[in-house]
């Protein structure tokens, strides 16, 4: 088993990593900040080419500048809303059977003060979010082609970290 982390040097990419070989499962790291693969999620050529290279059982997209500051703008959609696309797209390509986890937000939802689900509703209230909000669709799409995606939502506080992935029925 193989999986490819893409935003594996931030923090949620570092649990995964140490889950997966907790697991038995080969991890491909992925980062801009990396000494291995590294580069740029928003480059095609690049997610392309780990996807064809690799075939991988998982594929995450945990890649982010988290941040909601409007002048993260470009660098946001870049890594997140075109990372999205890239990786399902490589995917799709050449290693349609591999089960894609993207990463989705809080921000993205409508903030009225009650408890959110996958139900709630949407509100692009910050760049970041408005990211968010495209990966979801984005996944949604490439899931009418046939592709295994998922999104989770991960909330992490710095008192209480936990981290639970949850891909096909295994629990990570």
């Amino acid at each position: 088993m193989k999986a490819v982390i893409f935003g594996a040097s931030g923090q949620d990419g570092r649990y995964l990593t140490k889950e997966c070989k907790k697991k038995g499962i080969e991890v491909i790291p992925f980062s801009r900040t990396l000494n291995g693969l590294s580069g740029d999620i928003s480059n095609f050529s690049i997610v392309n080419n780990i996807i064809k290279d690799h075939k991988p059982n998982y594929v995450f997209h945990l890649a982010a500048n988290s941040t909601i500051k409007h002048d993260a703008i470009f660098d946001n959609h870049q890594t997140i809303a075109t990372g999205t696309i890239n990786v399902l797209e490589a995917v799709k390509k050449y290693s349609p059977s591999s089960k894609v986890f993207i990463t989705g937000s809080g921000v993205q939802f409508k903030n009225d003060g009650k408890n959110i689900s996958e139900e709630s509703e949407f509100e692009a209230s910050s760049p970041y979010g408005i990211s968010r909000i495209q990966s979801v669709y984005t996944a949604r799409y490439y899931a009418t082609l046939g592709i295994k995606t998922y999104v989770g939502y991960l909330f992490n506080q710095v008192t209480n970290i936990s981290h639970t992935f949850i891909i096909g029925n295994k629990i990570f």
